[in-house]
């Protein structure tokens, strides 16, 4: 009889041992798998962020472009604009020269 308490007492402690380690397998399955989710969702947010910078990147490009353009335009506007000056004021230079020149 003591025998056979023996015996069951060693084969439970038997199950448990292993049901421990498929326990423990099953829970390092288990991590491993979690941390390939996280290391999947950790690459795909990074992905979505660099996305997400490179279109304000070009948005940014795109409204500098525009704003330097309407810039240059108005650069070249002013430049049109004094050189017309320039111009007039020359001729009338040219002509109050030539003008005491010929009173002379």
């Amino acid at each position: 009889m003591v025998i056979e308490v023996l015996k069951s007492i060693k084969s439970a402690e038997e199950d448990a041992e292993n049901n421990l380690k498929k326990a423990q397998s099953e829970g390092d399955k288990f991590v491993e798998i979690a941390k390939n989710k996280a290391d999947n969702i950790l690459q795909k947010s990074r992905e979505n962020a660099n996305n997400k910078a490179r279109d304000i990147i070009k948005k940014v490009e795109k409204e500098a472009e525009n704003e330097s353009s309407s810039i240059i335009d108005d650069g070249n506007k002013e430049g049109s604009r004094i050189q017309d000056i320039s111009k007039d004021k020359k001729t009338k230079a040219s002509t109050m020269i030539i003008s005491r020149i010929t009173e002379v």
